[in-house]
């Protein structure tokens, strides 16, 4: 490990960014009674796969609102191959200086303390949860990098984004990369120049999720 206490790994970038060094980390399943032998899959998983697999397993319905994640019974079973969607992943930018503060979205005395921390912060080992109320979608509320994780292909847009009219960046743009994460696991190659379709297909994928992330900002998706 350098003295910078980064583990050294095939994997591009750290911890902040949206390349895989700052994604990826291995996840472990122990369920001895449907798992009883160790098996190794390169399916990719995601921590909101956690409750509609938990509701699948206990033949429980979903909530009736958006979901990013998907069950992974199929997985456990042995039977998925791939995931039925990409994951999205996006270092939200939740206020710029000169606009005013947001709402919150919680109460916010019930938001102190909620977050459990390794090192001291205020004389305490917690922070403060922090989640804001959008009164609406705004088309520089899509700053800040993302990255569409499908079951080969990468999209990678680590810069802000531009506040124009049109769904993000051009395919074509240098803010916008596209890697074959099968065969090149650091992400070295971009391919962007020679699959122009598959990347306009990821970033029109990525736009529709970051406004459904933004839609249940304003709270439009918990409304009785």
């Amino acid at each position: 490990m350098p003295p910078e206490g980064r583990l050294t790994t095939p994997f591009r970038g750290h911890k902040g960014q949206v390349y895989e060094g700052g994604l990826r980390v291995p996840g472990i399943i122990e369920w001895p009674e449907r798992i009883p032998q160790h098996r190794e899959t390169a399916v990719n998983v995601v921590t909101s796969d956690m409750l509609p697999t938990i509701c699948d397993l206990a033949g429980q319905s979903l909530p009736l609102r958006p979901l990013d994640g998907v069950s992974l019974k199929p997985l456990l079973e042995a039977g998925m191959r791939e995931r039925p969607k990409p994951i999205c992943f996006w270092q939200y930018v939740q206020r710029r200086e000169g606009q005013a503060e947001p709402e919150p979205y919680i109460q916010p005395q019930l938001q102190q303390g909620t977050t459990p921390t390794a090192t001291m912060m205020e004389g305490r080992l917690t922070r403060n949860f922090r989640n804001h109320r959008y009164p609406r979608v705004r088309e520089e509320d899509f700053a800040g990098a993302a990255a569409i994780l499908g079951n080969r292909y990468k999209l990678v847009a680590p810069r802000e984004r531009s506040q124009e009219s049109s769904p993000g960046p051009s395919p074509t743009s240098p803010a916008t990369e596209l890697y074959d994460v099968r065969s090149d696991r650091g992400e070295t190659t971009n391919l962007i120049q020679f699959q122009p379709e598959i990347a306009k297909d990821m970033e029109r994928q990525l736009r529709e999720w970051q406004r459904s992330v933004l839609t249940s900002l304003t709270g439009a998706d918990y409304r009785a």
